[in-house]
């Protein structure tokens, strides 16, 4: 071999293995003892030397994960015997005697951001020397968000790593339009940032050309109070959870709270409440009466989702009118429809009310259902080169799509004049209320059906409901088998009720008469 001795005179040397002896893992060592005269022959004796290599250990590269990953480790060890993963927290791993493994983080863990993992490669004998290495875990707080196409608002309780924009957004630029906060933008195609970075204290309208992923990743926030202004407030949602928008502004003297492009509307003055809860990653517009502070509660596992009535996606409505769809945008108009202003004679659930300028475009819909709604008018959006919504100051025209007849109305509004924008035109942030509606001279144009009237519902409890075709005089007769009339009345309505709680259960002919109907039905009275 091409190691040495300490004393290669010594019967106790000590022999320290050279390089090619560590390659060859042996070396033959030779002990040559000379004679004591007069003898000539010296004897040799021979022993092969095994060189056992200490272990080594690599834990793998410094990584780092989301909040609600797990990290599969693939370490590993050479010339060792057992391993060993340990760690400086509190989390798990699959199996800690495996190199390849998967480690759970704890809470501890979670908490701190990051962790130190250290793997452990015991000697094999007789050595005693055990190798290590550790590995450091960053555990991000994670926050995931869709954002479809178009408008809508978006926000997050994460603090990112690193705040600017151009990191944030950087694997989807090319999606990105704009990105608005109350005070300023952040705008690629036009390379303005008047935003500066991300907060996490602010709401923001953001507008994308297809609907995009984005996490982001850093810090949980400890924060989860938010001071409002008087006025109109661009909020984010400061929770891991959907939280419920009565409860949270139950202390505030909040007048309303809108979804950002969208029509979820919460308004406790007219008990309006179609948004239920604030979700996550998105963003709100709230109009506050006085400077206020809303905290966000801790998220309880299955907790309700949101005390709101249910809220109809409005494009898919206007499916079965003859009106075209029409986008979204940040900028919009309320106005409130109260029950106690919507005649029965002009309107019944299942109706669909649309506003529209005076070309005859529709940028605004509801579906009646017989309570307190809303209806949201959507204004122009400046970054397209058409005309999609109203203009600042822009006539507003009411029609009704009439679910029975098919049949669609001009409609005449009076405005509350205890709301700020009563004038009728359209206003960015504008809050309206209808007073009271009735029909206007016009039918607008016919779009199926072939009928006079439309008598329902059949078989009738206590109401029948009588849909004309158009506002004339009629003659409603109704007779029982016997050929006996049992009621009479003259409508003149477009929508017509009768009260027939009297009459007893069985089997009627129905008559309508007029200068342009002549109408026989069978009705059944339960």
């Amino acid at each position: 071999g091409d190691g040495s001795f300490d004393d290669n005179q010594s019967l106790v040397a000590v022999y320290t293995p050279g390089l090619l002896d560590i390659q060859g893992l042996s070396v033959e060592l030779i002990l040559t003892v000379e004679p004591i005269g007069p003898c000539l022959i010296s004897d040799v004796s021979t022993l092969m030397l095994t060189v056992q290599i200490l272990p080594s250990a690599n834990a793998g590269g410094d990584a780092t994960i989301c909040h609600d990953e797990n990290h599969l480790l693939n370490g590993s060890a050479e010339n060792s015997g057992p391993v060993l993963w340990s760690t400086n927290g509190d989390g798990s791993f699959d199996d800690p005697n495996s190199v390849s493994t998967t480690y759970t983080p704890g809470e501890n863990d979670l908490s701190a951001g990051e962790v130190i993992l250290t793997i452990t490669a015991e000697a094999l004998s007789p050595c005693a020397i055990s190798a290590t290495d550790q590995m450091n875990l960053i555990i991000d707080h994670c926050q995931d968000l869709t954002i479809p196409t178009g408008w809508s608002g978006v926000s997050s309780y994460v603090e990112p790593v690193d705040a600017g924009m151009e990191t944030i957004f950087q694997d989807v630029i090319d999606d990105l339009i704009i990105l608005q906060s109350q005070t300023g933008i952040f705008w690629p195609g036009q390379n303005v940032n008047t935003i500066g970075s991300w907060n996490i204290l602010e709401g923001y309208s953001i507008k994308v050309s297809n609907e995009i992923s984005l996490t982001i990743a850093g810090s949980r926030s400890a924060t989860n109070s938010l001071q409002l202004s008087s006025g109109w407030n661009l909020i984010p949602v400061l929770s891991s959870c959907d939280v419920d928008v009565e409860t949270l502004f139950a202390a505030t003297n909040v007048v309303i709270v809108k979804e950002v492009a969208g029509w979820g509307i919460f308004w406790p003055n007219y008990n309006i409440n179609n948004l239920g809860v604030l979700q996550s990653g998105k963003a709100y517009f709230v109009l506050m009466d006085d400077v206020s502070e809303i905290i966000f509660p801790e998220c309880v596992p299955g907790a309700s989702a949101g005390t709101g009535s249910y809220n109809p996606d409005i494009k898919e409505i206007m499916r079965s009118t003859p009106w075209d769809s029409f986008s979204t945008s940040p900028n919009t108009h309320i106005i409130g429809l109260p029950l106690e202003a919507m005649d029965r004679s002009v309107i019944r659930p299942g109706d669909i009310l649309g506003v529209f300028d005076q070309s005859g475009n529709c940028f605004g819909a509801t579906l009646w259902d017989n309570e307190n709604t809303t209806m949201t008018v959507f204004g122009d959006d400046v970054l397209t080169e058409i005309k999609d919504g109203f203009m600042e100051g822009d006539d507003l025209y009411f029609r009704i799509f009439v679910a029975t007849t098919q049949k669609v109305y001009e409609l005449e509004v009076a405005w509350n004049e205890e709301l700020p924008d009563y004038d009728g035109l359209f206003s960015a942030n504008g809050l309206s209320a209808i007073q009271s509606l009735k029909l206007g001279a016009t039918e607008i144009y016919e779009t199926g059906g072939n009928f006079d009237a439309l008598i329902y519902p059949n078989p009738a409890s206590d109401k029948v409901y009588i849909d004309l075709e158009k506002a004339v005089e009629i003659n409603v007769t109704l007779y029982d088998i016997h050929g006996q009339e049992v009621l009479q009345q003259q409508l003149h309505d477009l929508r017509n009720q009768l009260d027939i709680s009297h009459l007893r259960s069985g089997v009627y002919l129905i008559k309508l008469e007029g200068e342009e109907i002549m109408k026989v039905e069978r009705l059944v009275k339960k």
